[in-house]
């Protein structure tokens, strides 16, 4: 009898952990948010042929509507299924499309990845570097600074974003410690 009663017990306990340990396939993790800002200051400058020039866009690259005061939006997704993990970040008005995913495809050239509660930072070294930064400066208010070149011009742009949706936490707590620093994980 102890010995039936023990082999119950065993199989009982086996198929616990074989369950126990079977990955979720079902189960997809999906944020995703946006957030409006508002320009505050556009500068873009150059030189050519030893000349100062001032200009007010990129061509082809930045809304040809963009300016002081227009209105623009920063949408972010993050996906996680069973076996990999996409994070996009994109400003459409101004041409910035960042992607990170599990085996870091998409962020060879992207450098010193902050996300957290406060701050938003990434630099790009690609064909054209920039540093992005969003800063929290009072409660769901938070300031963004781009800065940048592009072939023989830099541009600072600076806006106000206001009301960062309550989804950002969310975003945090799904990319914590994903890999988007190349072997760096997220901060929390």
């Amino acid at each position: 009898m102890k010995k039936v009663f023990s082999l119950y017990v065993v199989f009982f306990f086996f198929a616990l952990g074989l369950n126990a340990t079977e990955p979720d396939y079902e189960k997809d993790i999906k944020t995703s948010f946006s957030v409006s800002c508002k320009a505050m200051d556009v500068i873009l400058i150059g030189i050519e042929d030893g000349v100062s020039k001032r200009y007010s866009g990129i061509q082809d690259v930045w809304d040809e509507y963009f300016s002081i005061g227009k209105m623009f939006n920063i949408n972010v997704s993050f996906t996680e299924t069973y076996m990999t993990y996409y994070l996009n970040f994109n400003i459409p008005a101004l041409g910035i499309i960042a992607s990170w995913d599990v085996n870091g495809i998409g962020n060879r050239d992207i450098k010193n990845v902050s996300f957290n509660k406060n701050r938003i930072f990434f630099s790009s070294r690609y064909v054209t570097p920039y540093d992005l930064e969003l800063e929290r400066y009072y409660k769901d208010d938070w300031q963004f600074k781009l800065d940048g070149s592009w072939g023989n011009s830099s541009y600072i742009v600076t806006a106000n974003c206001m009301s960062m949706p309550i989804t950002y936490k969310e975003f945090l707590e799904n990319i914590k410690d994903k890999n988007l620093n190349n072997g760096f994980r997220v901060n929390k």
